[in-house]
């Protein structure tokens, strides 16, 4: 039971930091704007299956 705690706090913790924080993924080249949206979807369907 502590273990299940303590995994939820972790991610409850790492979504928190992630919406709060100052820091974002800078653009990757000037004109890669397909690569900077499949990174950004990447990072979606991995969260939302994670």
């Amino acid at each position: 039971m502590v273990l299940v705690i303590v995994l939820l706090l972790l991610v409850i913790g790492s979504v928190l930091f992630h919406f709060l924080s100052p820091w974002y993924l800078t653009p990757i080249a000037s004109n890669w704007g397909m690569i900077d949206d499949t990174l950004t979807i990447t990072f979606i369907v991995c969260g939302f299956v994670f």
